[in-house]
C-alpha cells in the first residue's frame, strides 16, 4: 500500500493568522519535513529552493517577528553539516532535544552526557552482533544510537530481529537506555524523559546553577515586574548577554540604565510590543546590556538598594 501523504494546511487561514500575530514560532523537523525520507539517511539534503527560503527566513526583519528552529533526531554535528554555513544562525535541537544550540551557546543534557561511556559499550556490543548483516548499520550520534535496517532485504529483517532480541532485552533490562522503534530504524536513547516534544517547554523553578546557561541562550529575558526592591535578575541577564525587557516606573528602569526595552507591566499589548522590539534589536541590546552590567559595581548596587528602602520607608 502506498504511503499516505500528509494533509496540506489551509493556506489562507494560516497566512491570515501569521499576519495578525505579534511573533511566530516556526519549529521544523529535518527528515520528512525539510528533506524527504530516503533509504540511506546520509543522502537526505535540503533542496536548493528550500535552502533559499530558509536563508530568507533566518534573516527575517519584518512583521511578525519570527523565531526559527530545527528540532531533529539527528546530532547537532550532522544537522550543521546538512544545513551548511549559510544557515548557522538557526536554533537547533539535536538528538531528540538532548543537545540544543542557540545564539552561539550549546547545551547538552547532563544526564545523557554522563551515560556516554555506557553508550559506547552498547554500541560495541551491537556492532559485533551486526557483523554478519552488512545491510544493517549502526549510527552513533554521540548521545544516542540509531540501528538502521533500510538497506536490508525485507526477508532478512525478521531473522535479524530474532537474533538481536536477547541482546536488546538485556540492554533494556539494564535500565540505562530506552528502545524506540521507528520506520525501519531502532533508536537507543538515554532513559531520560526528554524528547523533541520537550525540547521546548515551560521550565518552572530553575536552580541557580542553570541560570547562566539559560540567560546566555535566551532570545530575550522578559521581566515585567510590578514592584522590585532592586531588580538583580535584570543585571544577571545582561551580564550573560541576554536582551532584556522589563518594567518602566519601578526600580528595574533605573537598574536597566537605558540598556533594556521598557514596558508597562500592567498592559499585555505593551509587553508583547516590547518582546517584539527586543527580538528585532537583539544585537544592540546585548552589547548595551553587557556594558551596563560591567559598570554596575556592588557598591552601586548597594546604593540603589538602600535608596529603594528609603523610598518605601518614606
Amino acid at each position: 500500500m502506498a504511503e499516505a501523504l500528509p494533509t496540506p494546511l489551509p493556506q489562507r487561514p494560516l497566512i491570515g493568522a501569521i499576519r495578525r500575530a505579534k511573533a511566530v514560532l516556526l519549529y521544523l523537523d529535518f527528515d520528512g519535513t525539510l528533506a524527504p525520507i530516503r533509504q540511506d539517511p546520509s543522502r537526505c539534503q535540503l533542496s536548493p529552493p528550500l535552502r533559499a527560503t530558509l536563508q530568507q527566513l533566518s534573516g527575517w526583519k519584518q512583521d511578525p517577528a519570527l523565531d526559527l528552529a530545527v528540532i531533529s533526531g539527528r546530532s547537532l554535528v550532522d544537522l550543521r553539516q546538512r544545513l551548511g554555513p549559510d544557515l548557522r544562525g538557526l536554533s537547533l535541537a539535536g538528538n531528540h532535544g538532548l543537545e540544543i544550540a542557540h545564539n552561539g551557546t550549546v547545551w547538552c543534557e547532563p544526564r545523557a552526557q554522563a551515560l556516554v561511556p555506557a553508550l559506547h559499550a552498547v554500541a560495541e556490543r551491537l556492532q559485533q552482533a551486526l557483523q554478519p548483516w552488512p545491510g544493517a548499520w549502526l549510527e552513533h550520534k554521540g548521545l544516542s544510537l540509531s540501528l538502521h535496517t533500510r538497506r536490508l532485504a525485507a526477508a532478512q529483517r525478521q531473522p535479524l530481529a530474532r537474533q538481536l532480541m536477547p541482546l536488546l532485552e538485556q540492554i533494556h533490562a539494564e535500565g540505562q537506555f530506552l528502545l524506540r522503534r521507528g520506520r525501519l530504524v531502532l533508536e537507543i536513547r538515554p532513559a531520560i524523559l526528554h524528547t523533541k516534544a520537550t525540547a521546548v517547554q515551560w521550565l518552572g523553578h530553575v536552580d541557580d546553577a542553570l541560570l547562566p546557561a539559560l540567560y546566555r541562550g535566551a532570545s530575550a529575558f522578559v521581566y515585567p515586574s510590578l514592584w522590585e526592591g532592586f531588580g538583580l535578575p535584570v543585571l544577571e541577564a545582561m551580564a550573560q548577554g541576554a536582551p532584556v525587557v522589563t518594567s518602566a516606573g519601578v526600580s528595574t528602569e533605573e537598574v536597566a540604565g537605558g540598556a533594556a526595552v521598557l514596558v508597562d507591566p500592567t498592559d499585555e499589548a505593551s509587553i508583547l510590543d516590547g518582546i517584539d522590539r527586543a527580538l528585532r534589536d537583539a544585537a544592540s541590546l546585548r552589547g548595551r546590556g553587557l556594558a551596563r552590567a560591567a559598570a554596575m559595581t556592588w557598591q552601586r548596587a548597594a546604593s540603589l538598594t538602600a535608596a529603594a528602602y528609603d523610598e518605601v520607608a518614606g
